[in-house]
This record gives structure tokens, C-alpha cells and sequence, in this order.
């Protein structure tokens, strides 16, 4: 998910962040506002858990201006013994023919294998690619 940060009381503002795992990350809110407030937009996890763990944020200074789903995501799963796979999400895509046309010319999948919902289900789970919300009926 895509978040928009909005600093209500800056044109720009430089802000030092403290990630997991102790690193230190510089970010700053650019002014798009006319002198209204500065933004910063992110779709890093760990950058948004670090501004919302901040004193602006929970005081309100810094707030969530919006968020967006992003057309395309890449989620961590790991299995039961402790692998890590990254899954290439398509979240936007929601009828067949364009899960289709994402497997056919983004991975090369030829059309005769994914003529049903079960084989394109099937083929993508095998490329480690998600279309979560395909309707099915």
C-alpha cells in the first residue's frame, strides 16, 4: 500500500528516521501545497512503521494525507521451514482475460496453458504471482 504523509506546519522538512534493526534513514516532505503543508509518499513498510512511531505523527503534526493500493506489489511469504519467496501481487486486476494477458506477455506463458480460471490459478501460483482480487464466477 502507497501512503501520503502530510507535515501540516512546514513548506519542507527534513526528518531523520530510526528503521528496524537500528538503521537511520534521512527522508523529507517536499512542498506540493502552496505553502499549505509538505508530503512525503511511500510504499516501503518499514519506512511507514518508522513515521508512524514518531512524536509528529502521533501528535498529529504528521498525518496520512491518503493512500493508494498499488497496481502491482511485491509480498514476503515464508514457508514453514523458513524460506522466504517474493510473490508479485496484481491487486488492480480483477477479470480473467487480464490475468491472461499479464501471464501471456509479462511471463511468456503461452495462451493454450491458461485457458481456464484453475490453469491460469495454477500457472500463476507457479510463478509466484498473485491476482487476489480475480473473480472466479
Amino acid at each position: 500500500m502507497i501512503k501520503k504523509y502530510l507535515c501540516k506546519n512546514h513548506t519542507r522538512y527534513t526528518q531523520l528516521l530510526k528503521l528496524n534493526g537500528g538503521e537511520k534513514k534521512y527522508i523529507t516532505y517536499e512542498d506540493v501545497r502552496n505553502g499549505k503543508g509538505c508530503v512525503f509518499v511511500t510504499k516501503e513498510k518499514k519506512i511507514q512503521s518508522a513515521i508512524e512511531a514518531t512524536e509528529y505523527f502521533k501528535t498529529g503534526r504528521i498525518i496520512i494525507a491518503a493512500t493508494y493500493q498499488a497496481a502491482v506489489e511485491t509480498e514476503t511469504t515464508t514457508s514453514s521451514d523458513g524460506t522466504e519467496t517474493d510473490i508479485t501481487v496484481y491487486n488492480k486486476i480483477k477479470n480473467f482475460a487480464s490475468a491472461q494477458n499479464i501471464l501471456i506477455n509479462k511471463y511468456g506463458v503461452a495462451p493454450e496453458d491458461i485457458e481456464t480460471v484453475e490453469a491460469l490459478l495454477a500457472k500463476a501460483e507457479e510463478l509466484k504471482v498473485s491476482f487476489p482480487n480475480l473473480r472466479t464466477t
